[in-house]
């Protein structure tokens, strides 16, 4: 079987490990307690991208390249994924009162602050976002939270349509670096390329 008669398999694969890795930025950044699976996940599907994409146009000239610009992928959906998620699946809370300040302490990374909160009768234990600070007892906070408890709540400020967006731009980007690869020239073998500058010189 030839490579060209071979490429519908390793497009597959290759977009396969595109979406693993995606779905590894945005289980990373929001899904709670399986937040730990991301990062593997996401090394793990590019370590396997890159012989697809060798494998889907041998001797490209991109596919090194345009490995490394694959890592951009769980970004996006590291940034997007958490919102959009919480845009279908959310529930906005406004006015939740803080009823108790938590501080975790970890030995390998900072020490970590949560809020216990209640809205209305509904108690929930708030996990800040990057980039915002724990409330103090007594105070309020508006949360979006999701209906089914996949993934950690968010603040509203952090769920918008510019991060939504990232998702569908991660979509395109990943398909873009398979039609780059596909439409790449290929390398010339060293020796080829010298025989052809010595004869365009004579």
């Amino acid at each position: 079987m030839t490579t060209t008669s071979r490429a519908p398999l390793w497009i597959s694969l290759a977009g396969l490990c595109l979406l693993l890795m995606g779905l590894g930025g945005f289980v990373f950044n929001g899904a709670g307690r399986w937040a730990i699976a991301g990062a593997p996940v996401v090394l793990l599907s590019w370590l396997a991208l890159m012989p697809c994409l060798e494998r889907l146009r041998p001797k490209s000239s991109l596919d090194a390249w345009v490995g490394f610009m694959a890592i951009f992928i769980p970004l996006f959906l590291y940034m997007g994924g958490h919102s959009l998620w919480l845009t279908v699946l959310g529930e906005r809370l406004d006015a939740c009162e803080v009823t108790a300040v938590s501080t975790h302490a970890n030995r390998r990374s900072p020490d970590t602050v949560t809020n216990d909160v209640t809205c209305g009768d509904r108690k929930l234990v708030y996990t800040p976002s990057w980039g915002v600070e724990a409330k103090e007892k007594g105070e309020r906070v508006d949360l979006v939270v999701d209906r089914i408890g996949f993934t950690l709540d968010l603040e509203p400020a952090k769920v918008s349509t510019g991060r939504n967006l990232l998702v569908p731009l991660a979509v395109a980007w990943g398909v873009g670096s398979v039609l780059l690869v596909l439409r790449a020239p290929r390398r010339e073998p060293k020796k080829k390329r010298q025989a052809t500058l010595r004869k365009d010189f004579m």
